[in-house]
C-alpha cells in the first residue's frame, strides 16, 4: 500500500496498520473511540499524526475550517477544540519543501510507476474508445499461469482454473473436489430453480378502486430493441417470467 503526500507530491510506502485507543479532549468533556492507523515513515514531519474521515465520523464531531474549529459531543456535553492561524500557517511552511526541492514531474511519475501493487494487461484500444470503455480493459491478472480445466466432458465450454505451480497430488485431489461440487456452480438462470416467489415476485400494492391506465409506449433504438428482445427471451426459456394477456 502506498500513499501520496499532499504537500511533496512524493509517493510513501505504509509500514503497517496498527488500531489504537483513541482519547480527545480534556478534563470532563472526554470521549474514547477505537481508531485504526495506517503507519508511514516520514522525516520532518510538523504532525505526528491525521484525523481522517472515519475517525470523525466516530467521533460524531462537526469541523469548520474557515474558523479552524471542532465540536464532538461527549458524555460530559459538548467539546469545542479550537486552532490557530500562526501554528496551522508554521505547520504547513515546515511540511511543504524549498522548490529546489520539491520532485519535478518525470520523478512524480517515475515514483508512481515503481509503486504500482495490481499487474494490469491493455489491449491494443482504438483511441475513439470513451474512457469508461478504456478503463474496462484493464483488469488484475493472477501472479501465476493457469490451467484451464473442464467441469464435464459433455460440457467443455463449462470450465474453471487452477495455479499451474500445485503439486501434482494436490492439484487432481482439487480437481477431483471441485468436480464433485459441479452442481454448486450456476451458468443461467435455469441452474437455479426453486426460488422462494417472496424473494423474486415483486407485488404492486395498487387501489383495485382506482380505474387502469394504459402505460405509454416507449421508443428505443434498433440496438437496444435487440438487446431488450433477447434478455426476454432468456428469462423466458429460463421460466423465471411468463407471458400474460389480460384486456387493458
Amino acid at each position: 500500500m502506498s500513499f501520496t503526500d499532499r504537500f511533496t507530491s512524493h509517493s510513501i510506502n505504509a509500514i503497517g496498520v496498527v488500531t489504537l485507543d483513541f482519547t480527545i479532549g480534556a478534563n470532563t468533556k472526554v470521549t474514547t473511540i477505537r481508531a485504526q492507523f495506517t503507519v508511514v515513515d516520514i522525516e520532518d514531519h510538523s504532525y505526528n499524526g491525521h484525523i481522517g474521515c472515519r475517525i470523525l465520523t466516530t467521533l460524531r464531531a462537526i469541523v469548520l475550517p474557515v474558523h479552524l474549529k471542532m465540536k464532538f459531543p461527549t458524555s460530559g456535553g459538548i467539546r469545542e477544540v479550537c486552532g490557530g492561524q500562526k501554528k496551522a500557517r508554521r505547520c504547513y511552511q515546515t511540511s511543504v519543501p524549498p522548490l529546489n526541492k520539491r520532485p519535478n514531474e518525470h520523478e512524480r511519475k517515475k515514483s508512481r510507476e515503481n509503486h504500482m501493487e495490481i499487474n494490469t494487461v491493455k489491449s491494443e484500444a482504438n483511441e475513439d474508445n470513451s474512457p469508461k470503455e478504456r478503463e474496462s480493459e484493464k483488469r488484475a491478472m493472477p501472479h501465476e499461469e493457469v490451467l484451464t480445466v473442464p467441469f464435464t466432458q459433455e460440457h467443455k465450454e463449462r470450465t474453471f482454473r487452477i495455479g499451474t505451480k500445485l503439486g501434482k497430488d494436490h492439484k487432481q485431489r482439487l480437481i477431483a473436489s471441485i468436480r464433485e461440487l459441479k452442481d454448486v456452480f450456476s451458468w443461467g438462470p435455469e441452474d437455479m430453480p426453486s426460488i422462494d416467489p417472496a424473494v423474486e415476485v415483486h407485488i404492486l400494492y395498487i387501489d383495485p378502486t382506482f380505474p387502469r391506465i394504459k402505460q405509454k409506449k416507449r421508443l428505443f433504438n434498433i440496438e437496444r430493441n435487440t438487446t431488450i428482445r433477447e434478455e426476454v427471451q432468456d428469462l423466458l426459456k429460463a421460466q423465471a417470467i411468463r407471458e400474460l394477456k389480460f384486456l387493458a
